[in-house]
This record gives structure tokens, C-alpha cells and sequence, in this order.
């Protein structure tokens, strides 16, 4: 190695602060290089480059310092901290150690310090490498805010892509007929996936690609003015509403204050429910054509209380909003437009059974007393009104009559307009054998228990023109297993005014009429329906001789047996006053 002359004076002034300068400077790129390794490192720590200040292809010697190519130079071992350490203390020796004969000179100085150092030779290259990760972070930043703009042009296209249609399509005729329905027409199912069950539609599902039903609009008398749509939860309609939880929805063709039609079009969501584990509701949305029903009668919201284990409040979907509504959206949607159409025979009788027994418990009535050794329990609900019996002393002559023929036969009388809900629910199940005039009243026969007898009593003119509805209660006895001993039919009475040619004329002509009385076909017809439910309680009897009353009430689904969901509710009694049929 080269060696200067010590001069005799010290050294110039000028090449002292030359010195000074340069050695500034390496302190400053020193410093800059240590923070860039740091952030580096961080970010690379699999990079082979990593620490810049380590000799490239050294190994170890015995004493843990590596050794250079160069034996007559020993290169120490580096960290960022001891480096930039020992770099200072060379970079000060450089700038103002006057007395070390080898750094006579600047160049000769850094010279020996980049043998010792090889590294910073490429501290150069330091600010390439930072201007090149600036460079990638602004072409990332760039990316990524032209994909968020993006995402926000295509969530407001999913906002505003929810295409709302009517709920009443005027193009549909009207009446469910096979697959088609007037009531959101665009929805379609399959029966052969049904298995039997009710008409549902879930939503979100796949029929609906995983979006949410939307509701736009509330008029009570145009269904037309009301209208759905098909929203992603994440990306509703500007300005909807979010109601949380199971929201059933069912459109009926009648009402929902009379009892039958409110328990056709709503009780099938029992059914479902029990299918689908016993999952509580949160609300009902009613529609009549797609009008919005604001509510229902109090008879069938007793029975929905009673089968899910709470009341449940029926949506008005904002009709009280200033302005008028905007969208409600319902996070979830179990749809029921056909009422009981479709149900399968075992599944209606399941599902009654299931009624029956929550309705009993509902309203603590325990029947074990009296399905053994009680005699046979003959009811006459009667009506007031339309269809109402033309002589109701007559009918309640021959009625007490027949039941003095049969042994501990009692007959009691009643009207469901005196009644409470549990009070119905009490009387129809201690009844033995119910005879009635065709009307809602006769719903209540649901709560009878299985092997009951039915009699039914219509007036003149509706066996022409009442078509298929007069058989309802025929159809009913049957999903609730119990016998139904046919309709007796008045042919007394005035003739239709209109020509027969005008059936709605007449139906509503004989529709409101009152019933006669065939004073011996109803003597020898009580007699009969009498000896056969005779019978049948001596059969009871004697199959439950080996049974205990906890026995007998599962049998029966009675106050003391187990129903359907009575893991997930905690029934509380509760009566109510309802409306006439």
C-alpha cells in the first residue's frame, strides 16, 4: 500500500475542510443508507440483499469475523447498529486525525475505508432503489383508487338496478291456476319440489340469486300501485328500509277477519315452520290482491299466537311515513300465496294436530277427563245472521230428544259470538258430535279431537249455485280427521228472483238466507250420528283400559302430551274476545 510524506508545516487548511466536507457527507449517505436498509429490511426480509453493508460471498472465521478475498484486509462482521458505528469512527479518522501517517491524503483515506468496507461502494445506488419503490407506490396508489371507483360505480348500478314489478299483475286471471298467480306473477315454482308441503318462497335463496324482497309502496285498495323487487342486502335500493329477521308474507283472495278465510290463507305457515326447526317469525305483511291489510282478525291472530309461541305484529310498511314510503326491504322472506293449496293429506293432518295441541296448551284445556267414561258430548253451534237456523227452539227440541235415547249424552248449545277464543277452543274440545249451518263458525271444529263427527246444515239454492265452496267443511274434517256426516240440504224457501242463467245473482240471492227444518230427517239423522259416535267412545274405551291418563293425552295431543316447537316456546295463556264468523 501507498504512503504519504508526513509534511514538515501540517497539512493545508483547504484540504483539511476538503476533508471535513467529504467526510460529512459519507456521514450523511451512511445515515441514509442505514434507514433505507432498516425499511427494507422490513419489507424484504427474504431479500439475499438485504443488508447492504455485509460483504457479498465472506464466511466466518474461527472468531466470528468474516474474511475477505483480500487476507491483508479483515472485513468485521455488521449489523446496522456496530456499522454505522465503526463508519463514523473510519469517516472521522479520514476528516481529523492529523497525526496517522497512512491518511496523509483524502483519496488514499477512503480508499483503505472502502477496502474495509466494500459495501459502500454501492451507496449510490440507494436512492435509485427509493425512487423505484416511490414509483411503485404511487402506480399501486393509482390502481387501487381507479378499482374503488370501480366498486362504487358498481354499487350504485346494484342500488339502482332493483326493477320493481306490481303486486297484482292485471295480465294474470286471477285465482292461483297450476303455476300462475296475479300476486308477484313473476315468481315461479315447481310442485314436485314442494314434497307435499305449502306453497313457499323463500328469500334470499337461489331462486332469487341470493338477493332480499323488497317492497315498494303501501295502498290499501290498488294492488297495482303496490310493487316487489329483488335487492342484494349489501346494495338496497336508495332510501330503503331494512327490516331484520323472518317477515311471512301471504296474499289472500278473501279477508283475514273472517275465521276460515284468515285460517286458510295463514295457519300453513305452521307447517312450515315446524319443517324448518321451529323458527320464530318476527312479523307478518298481509296482502289482498296486493292491497296492504293492515291487520287481522283477533280469532286467528289468537291461533298464530298460540302456534309460534308470541303474537305476531302485522307490518304496515311506513304508512304513517311523512312524504309516503320509500322501499322496505325484508332480510328475510318466507312467501305463501295459495293458502293450503297443494298440501298433501298427511301433511295437513300433521300440521292440524300440531294446532290443535298448541291451541289446548295455549289455553291450559286438558281434556283427559273426559275422553273416558263421560258419555257423548252433542253440540249445536248456531249463528245469528246470514244462515242462521229459521227456528232454533225446533232444532233444540229434536236435538234433546235424540240425546236422552243415548246413555250420559249431554247437549250443549252455544254461539262463538258469546265466546272468547279459549272458550271455543275449550268447547270444541269436549265435543263428541258438532252439528251447524254452513259458516265460518264451523272452522273451530279443528280443535275437536280426531274421530269426531261433523253435521252440516245449508240453504235452499246452494247445492246450484255455491259451487265448490260448499264442500270446505267436508274438506276440513277430513285434514283434521274427523267424520263428516254430510250436509242436509233445505228445499223450502222462495225461488231466485233472477234467471238460473244469473248463478252470481243467485248465489248471493240464497247466500244469506236462513236455514228450515225437516223436522223427521233431523230426528232420524241426530239418531244415527248419535249410535255411531256411541260406539266409537266404547272403542276409545276400551283400547285405553291399559293406558294411564299421561298416556291418553299424548294420544290425544291433549293439555298434558308434548307439541310440536314446545322446546324453542314458552306458551302464556291469553283470551280474547273475537268477532262473529
Amino acid at each position: 500500500m501507498m504512503t504519504a510524506n508526513k509534511p514538515t508545516a501540517g497539512r493545508p487548511k483547504g484540504l483539511r475542510f476538503m476533508v471535513w466536507v467529504i467526510g460529512s457527507v459519507c456521514v450523511i449517505m451512511c445515515i441514509q443508507l442505514w434507514v433505507y436498509e432498516r425499511k427494507w429490511s422490513e419489507h424484504h426480509p427474504d431479500d439475499p440483499g438485504t443488508n447492504t453493508f455485509k460483504t457479498q460471498n465472506s464466511t466466518l472465521d474461527d472468531d466470528g469475523l468474516e474474511a475477505s478475498d483480500n487476507p491483508e484486509v479483515r472485513v468485521r462482521v455488521v449489523d446496522e447498529s456496530s456499522t454505522l458505528r465503526e463508519i463514523l469512527e473510519a469517516v472521522s479518522m479520514c476528516a481529523a486525525d492529523p497525526g496517522a501517517e497512512v491518511q496523509a491524503d483524502t483519496a488514499e483515506c477512503l480508499e483503505k475505508l472502502f477496502m474495509e468496507y466494500p459495501a459502500l461502494r454501492t451507496l449510490q445506488q440507494a436512492p435509485r432503489l427509493e425512487e423505484e419503490s416511490s414509483h411503485q407506490r404511487t402506480s399501486d396508489k393509482i390502481l387501487i383508487e381507479a378499482l374503488e371507483n370501480q366498486i362504487a360505480n358498481l354499487s350504485q348500478m346494484l342500488q339502482a338496478s332493483t326493477d320493481f314489478l306490481e303486486l297484482k299483475d292485471t295480465r294474470e286471471a286471477g285465482l292461483s291456476d297450476g303455476d300462475r298467480s296475479w300476486f308477484m306473477s313473476a315468481v315461479r315454482s315447481s310442485a314436485a319440489q314442494r314434497n307435499g308441503l305449502p306453497e313457499m318462497f323463500e328469500f334470499p335463496s337461489a331462486l332469487s340469486n341470493g338477493r332480499i324482497l323488497c317492497f315498494l309502496g303501501n295502498d290499501s285498495s290498488d294492488g297495482t300501485k303496490n310493487r316487489y323487487g329483488l335487492a342484494f342486502k349489501g346494495y338496497l335500493p336508495r332510501g330503503a328500509t331494512l327490516l331484520p329477521g323472518l317477515t311471512l308474507v301471504a296474499d289472500n283472495y278473501w279477508d283475514y277477519t273472517n275465521i276460515w278465510h284468515g285460517m286458510s290463507a295463514l295457519v300453513g305457515f305452521v307447517s312450515w315452520r315446524v319443517a324448518e326447526s321451529c323458527v320464530r317469525p318476527s312479523r307478518l305483511l298481509l296482502f289482498h290482491w296486493g292491497e296492504l291489510v293492515p291487520s287481522m282478525g283477533a280469532w286467528i291472530d289468537s291461533v298464530l299466537h298460540a302456534a309460534f309461541g308470541a303474537r305476531l305484529p302485522v307490518e304496515r310498511l311506513g304508512q304513517a311515513a311523512p312524504g309516503g314510503p320509500g322501499p322496505v326491504c325484508l332480510e328475510r322472506a318466507v312467501v305463501n300465496r295459495r293458502g293450503l293449496g297443494g298440501m298433501s293429506l298427511p301433511n295437513m293432518n300433521a300440521m292440524f294436530l300440531a294446532v290443535r295441541c298448541r291451541a289446548r296448551k295455549f289455553c291450559a284445556v286438558d281434556v283427559r277427563g273426559a275422553r273416558v267414561g263421560s258419555g257423548i258430548r252433542l253440540t249445536l253451534l248456531i249463528r245469528s245472521g246470514a244462515r242462521s237456523l229459521a227456528n232454533v227452539t225446533a232444532v233444540t227440541d229434536i236435538l234433546s230428544d235424540e240425546c236422552r235415547k243415548v246413555d250420559l249424552c249431554q247437549l250443549e248449545i252455544s254461539s262463538i259470538a258469546d265466546l272468547s277464543f279459549c272458550d271455543q277452543v275449550a268447547l270444541m274440545s269436549r265435543t263428541d258430535v258438532l252439528l251447524s249451518t254452513h259458516g265460518a263458525q264451523l272452522t273451530n271444529m279443528m280443535f275437536m279431537s280426531e274421530g269426531g263427527y261433523v253435521m252440516e246444515m245449508m240453504p235452499k239454492g246452494w247445492l246450484e249455485f255455491a259451487g265448490v265452496g260448499q264442500y270446505i267443511y267436508t274438506w276440513l274434517a277430513e285434514w283434521t280427521r274427523l267424520k263428516h256426516e254430510g250436509i242436509w240440504r233445505d228445499t223450502d224457501g222462495p225461488d231466485c228472483p233472477f234467471d238460473a242463467s244469473e248463478t252470481l245473482k243467485c248465489f248471493f240471492f240464497f247466500k244469506d238466507i236462513h236455514v228450515g227444518l225437516n223436522h223427521t230427517h233431523l230426528a232420524l239423522w241426530t239418531a244415527q250420528v248419535l249410535q255411531k259416535a256411541q260406539l266409537n267412545k266404547q272403542q276409545q274405551e276400551a283400547a285405553a283400559a291399559g293406558l294411564n291418563n299421561t298416556q291418553i293425552a299424548a294420544a290425544d295431543a291433549v293439555g298434558g302430551g308434548s307439541c310440536p316447537c314446545d322446546h324453542v316456546d314458552n306458551l302464556e295463556h291469553a283470551s280474547h274476545v273475537d268477532e262473529e264468523a
